[in-house]
């Protein structure tokens, strides 16, 4: 007999929501959104800043963090491919949730091995 393995056609988006000293962010609201579809998924992080989006179609994804206190953070342009674990770690801004920071950068693919 042979064992056959699955390829994983999706993917994960995962993080850290910190605040501006580097301590983590509970009870931030996280908002992923599909640029191609419109469609949205959304979470908060853990006791520890943490989130995660699993089984991601390939696309491009624009993700919103807010929280009271702080300026709600857009950043866009995220590409998930195959099978891919993408890092994207978020630093809060201290004002206004109604200031918003959009930030346009590359995000690095978390290696398993």
């Amino acid at each position: 007999t042979s064992t056959l393995f699955a390829q994983e056609f999706r993917g994960t988006l995962q993080g850290t929501i910190a605040d501006p000293t580097n301590a983590a962010v509970s009870g931030a609201e996280v908002i992923l959104k599909n640029e191609a579809t419109g469609v949205e998924r959304q979470t908060t992080t853990d006791t520890e800043g943490n989130y995660i989006f699993q089984f991601l179609p390939p696309a491009t994804y624009s993700l919103t963090t807010r929280l009271q206190g702080f300026k709600t953070d857009q950043r866009g342009g995220i590409v998930v491919s195959l099978g891919e674990n993408v890092r994207l770690d978020v630093q809060l801004a201290l004002g206004q949730a109604a200031e918003t920071v959009n930030v346009s950068a590359e995000v690095s693919t978390v290696q398993a091995e």
